[in-house]
């Protein structure tokens, strides 16, 4: 019985996975001409696919090489009534030595220079808002909002914490400094709770060898999928 309880639970929950960039953006490019639009888009598949045996619900905003704008993606994870959105990415850094996955959760204020000028690179440093109570007095509006707004924060830092550890036990390395970093990102605005993984840096010639990998792209999802599972989703 309780076997089927669970089961019923986890077929609630609705993922949302967003393969970054697309269409007439192709992201970063490494210097062996892999490029991050492909690679986040394979490892999407992959993911909606095991996501998707585990009994969850799963939608991707873009399933083939499509051009979405970055408000277009938050929306969609709203429209669907998301209850975790995944933002997929792969990074680049000027020094090619710099490898490793990190990931970012939603602030309005970044959380050091990298995070600031990763989330303007991928033009998201937009304001923190959230539509919605257009029933209550502006007042009432903005303490609601504000309330909601820090619920998701929360939400979105623990899920991103159990990711990084995901990644750490799955011996898949870490950038340098800390794992888990807050930036303004416009794909992460909205009231469903997320986070944007960097995979790993195509700027790195051997880690570019590596996302391209299909074993590879497998542990990366096999950790992902790991830390949905252990997320608390308040059912």
């Amino acid at each position: 019985m309780t076997t089927i309880i669970v089961w019923c639970l986890i077929l609630r929950l609705l993922q949302i996975i967003d393969p970054g960039h697309g269409g007439k953006d192709p992201g970063c490019i490494g210097k062996n001409g892999t490029r991050e639009k492909d690679v986040v888009l394979s490892v999407g598949r992959k993911l909606k696919n095991k996501l998707d045996a585990a009994g969850f619900k799963t939608y991707m905003t873009r399933t083939n090489d499509t051009y979405l704008k970055l408000a277009n993606r938050a929306e969609f994870a709203e429209r669907r009534k998301g209850d975790l959105f995944i933002s997929l990415h792969a990074n680049a850094n000027p020094s090619r030595t710099v490898k490793g996955f990190s990931i970012y959760t939603l602030s309005e204020k970044a959380s050091d220079e990298e995070a600031k000028k990763l989330a303007e690179s991928e033009n998201a440093a937009d304001k923190i808002g959230v539509d919605g109570f257009t029933e209550f007095e502006k007042e009432i509006r903005a303490a609601l909002s504000s309330l909601q707004q820090h619920a998701v924060a929360e939400m979105s830092e623990e899920y991103a914490n159990g990711c990084a550890r995901a990644f750490r036990s799955s011996k898949v390395e870490a950038q340098p400094g800390p794992s888990v970093r807050h930036a303004p990102f416009a794909v992460l605005r909205s009231t469903v709770p997320g986070a944007l993984i960097e995979l790993g840096h195509l700027s790195n010639t051997s880690e570019e060898r590596l996302l391209k990998n299909p074993e590879h792209q497998a542990k990366l999802v096999a950790a992902i999928v790991r830390s949905i599972k252990n997320y608390n989703f308040d059912v």
